[in-house]
Protein backbone atom coordinates (compact mmCIF):
# COMPACT_ATOMS: atom_id res chain seq x y z
CA UNK A 1 0.00 0.00 0.00
CA UNK A 2 1.35 3.35 -0.89
CA UNK A 3 1.93 6.22 2.17
CA UNK A 4 0.88 9.42 1.39
CA UNK A 5 3.62 12.18 2.60
CA UNK A 6 3.02 15.73 3.01
CA UNK A 7 6.02 18.01 2.11
CA UNK A 8 5.86 20.88 5.00
CA UNK A 9 4.94 23.25 2.53
CA UNK A 10 1.90 21.54 1.04
CA UNK A 11 0.90 21.23 4.52
CA UNK A 12 1.45 24.73 5.94
CA UNK A 13 -0.79 25.69 2.59
CA UNK A 14 -3.48 23.06 3.08
CA UNK A 15 -4.04 24.59 6.68
CA UNK A 16 -4.11 28.15 5.38
CA UNK A 17 -6.78 27.21 2.92
CA UNK A 18 -8.81 25.62 5.43
CA UNK A 19 -8.70 28.63 7.99
CA UNK A 20 -9.44 30.90 5.11
CA UNK A 21 -12.28 29.08 3.96
CA UNK A 22 -13.53 29.46 7.86
CA UNK A 23 -12.76 32.92 8.02
CA UNK A 24 -14.30 33.85 4.80
CA UNK A 25 -17.67 32.05 5.40
CA UNK A 26 -17.53 32.50 8.99
CA UNK A 27 -18.41 29.21 8.88
CA UNK A 28 -16.50 25.59 9.01
CA UNK A 29 -18.60 23.73 6.88
CA UNK A 30 -16.76 24.36 3.84
CA UNK A 31 -13.42 23.57 5.22
CA UNK A 32 -14.83 20.26 6.85
CA UNK A 33 -16.01 19.31 3.40
CA UNK A 34 -12.81 20.01 1.86
CA UNK A 35 -10.67 18.47 4.72
CA UNK A 36 -12.94 15.23 4.74
CA UNK A 37 -13.00 15.56 0.07
CA UNK A 38 -9.03 15.77 0.64
CA UNK A 39 -8.86 12.77 3.03
CA UNK A 40 -10.78 10.76 1.08
CA UNK A 41 -8.99 11.56 -1.77
CA UNK A 42 -5.74 10.50 -0.10
CA UNK A 43 -7.31 6.45 1.25
CA UNK A 44 -7.96 6.39 -2.82
CA UNK A 45 -4.32 6.78 -3.52
CA UNK A 46 -2.84 5.01 -0.49
CA UNK A 47 -5.23 1.85 -1.56
CA UNK A 48 -5.18 2.70 -5.42
CA UNK A 49 -1.60 4.59 -6.50
CA UNK A 50 -2.91 4.35 -10.82
CA UNK A 51 -5.73 6.66 -9.76
CA UNK A 52 -3.18 9.75 -9.61
CA UNK A 53 -1.23 11.18 -12.97
CA UNK A 54 2.47 11.17 -13.33
CA UNK A 55 4.24 14.08 -12.29
CA UNK A 56 7.96 15.34 -13.44
CA UNK A 57 8.38 14.00 -10.28
CA UNK A 58 9.93 10.57 -9.10
CA UNK A 59 7.21 9.27 -6.87
CA UNK A 60 4.91 12.34 -6.93
CA UNK A 61 1.21 11.47 -7.89
CA UNK A 62 -0.73 14.66 -9.42
CA UNK A 63 -4.75 13.90 -8.34
CA UNK A 64 -7.34 16.97 -8.96
CA UNK A 65 -9.85 17.52 -6.28
CA UNK A 66 -12.74 19.49 -6.35
CA UNK A 67 -11.86 21.15 -9.77
CA UNK A 68 -8.23 21.74 -9.68
CA UNK A 69 -7.35 21.85 -5.80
Amino acid sequence: MLEIVWENQASEEFLAILEFWNNHNSSNSYARKLFVTVKEAEELLEKNPEAGSETNFQKVKRLIILYNF
